[in-house]
Parts: C-alpha cells; structure tokens; sequence
C-alpha cells in the first residue's frame, strides 16, 4: 500500500517487483480485489 499514487508510480512499483500496487485512500473494492489475488499459503511443516 502506497500513498504514493502519482502517475507511472504503479508502473516503476511494478517494474520493481512488487506484486500489486493499492493507493491510499484505500477503496474497500481495491483491496479486496487484491487480496484475493495472493495465491494461499502453503502449510508451515513444524
């Protein structure tokens, strides 16, 4: 999450290897979007 939300700031995050990018002020849509994107976690072997 970024309060960095100028234009090509998305596109430099991305470029950078970050996953996604959200702005804030968060929209509830956005983020719910992109938390379902995140593929589930494997379970930790203890």
């Amino acid at each position: 999450m970024s309060a960095n939300a100028r234009q090509g700031d998305r596109k430099m995050c991305l470029a950078a290897g970050i996953d996604d990018y959200v702005t804030k002020p968060i929209r509830v849509d956005q983020l719910v979007e992109a938390l379902y994107s995140v593929p589930p976690r494997e379970k930790e072997l203890k």
